[in-house]
């Protein structure tokens, strides 16, 4: 074992707030960043990841990071949400540790059921990154595999039935 993998295993056992009052300099995340997954301790070396609007440093880091460590995201003050099921069930699958995001998430309640993995973020929020300005003028025609958009109004407002059961709605995107 690793000089940093037994200090990893060391820190495991310790709580976040013993560790915080042993050294004062040590440096704490933003205090708005709460657990959203069920599973809220994790530890591991931080992958840092900055992105502004823009979904392809997200994945990047998810890319060239290596089993154990911690995703962290600095979204920018993005009010979408950069992570959700399909991005944490990747990083699930890849042996990450954890995902921080300074910024939104999304699909909390599948995040939530995650029981061996933790994510936490800053914000919830259901829009993600990918926007369709289109969709209040021109409906889809038909059914496609991820769900069919209904427009509801020509307010740019729109609502999602998913065949996986999902529904939702966003106005005014």
């Amino acid at each position: 074992m690793t000089d940093t993998q037994q200090l990893l295993a060391r820190l495991a056992q310790l709580d976040c707030a013993a560790i915080c009052d042993a050294d004062k300099t040590i440096r704490v995340m933003d205090y708005g960043i709460r657990p959203i997954s069920k599973r809220p301790k994790m530890v591991g070396i931080a992958h840092t990841v900055r992105c502004r609007d823009d979904f392809l440093s997200v994945i990047k880091g998810l890319e060239e990071s290596v089993p154990g460590e911690v995703l962290v995201v600095d979204a920018g003050g993005s009010p979408t949400a950069v992570v959700g099921e399909l991005f944490a069930t990747e990083a699930r699958r890849r042996g990450l540790a954890g995902i921080v995001v300074d910024g939104a998430c999304r699909d909390t309640r599948t995040l939530q059921a995650m029981l061996d993995f933790s994510v936490y973020a800053k914000r919830l929020r259901a829009l993600g990154l990918l926007r369709f300005p289109h969709i209040g003028w021109h409906p889809c025609k038909k059914k496609e595999a991820l769900g069919h958009l209904q427009p509801m109004s020509q307010a740019r407002a729109f609502s999602l039935e998913s065949e996986f059961g999902c529904h939702g709605s966003v106005k005014g995107i």
